[in-house]
């Protein structure tokens, strides 16, 4: 992420929205190809946030912590050992030209996209029962013959 083309004011939103959002996946996601992207996303946020918010660091060394020893997937333990050992020896190497560079967006963008990733993050949390049939409506609509006007 270039957090640096965040808005001031949206930035610690941000942010923490995609903590809170990779932590659950590193350990609720069922595939561990997942579940190993969302250590390296970690790994990249911790080092980001290291000054500004140490106790977001802490929590996703805790988190790493607890993923190396419980994780089912030796390939998750093993990015979760080489992310740890990243941020033990971190010295932040930063591009003058990079963070020179400024966003593209305006504040109105970085509003209407967080609020798109709003609406987004509602939808998703719209759980139908099992047995529904709103849940099968897509997989109806690819399987169904379709009839041929005459």
């Amino acid at each position: 992420m270039k957090w640096h083309w965040f808005p001031e004011h949206l930035l610690e939103i941000a942010q923490e929205e995609a903590l809170e959002a990779l932590l659950f996946v590193a350990q609720q996601d069922e595939e561990w190809v997942v579940r190993y992207s969302a250590i390296f996303g970690l790994q990249s946020l911790a080092a980001d946030i290291a000054i500004a918010h140490p106790d977001w660091r802490s929590r996703i060394q805790s988190q790493f912590e607890e993923i190396a020893v419980n994780d089912v997937s030796w390939a998750v333990r093993a990015r979760v050992w080489m992310a740890q050992q990243y941020l033990q020896t971190e010295k932040k190497v930063s591009s003058p030209e990079v963070e020179a560079q400024a966003s593209p967006l305006s504040a109105t963008d970085w509003q209407m996209i967080l609020d798109k990733l709003y609406a987004r993050k509602e939808q998703e949390r719209v759980v139908l029962a099992e047995g529904d049939p709103r849940r099968y409506r897509d997989l109806a609509v690819s399987v169904a013959p379709t009839t041929a006007s005459t």
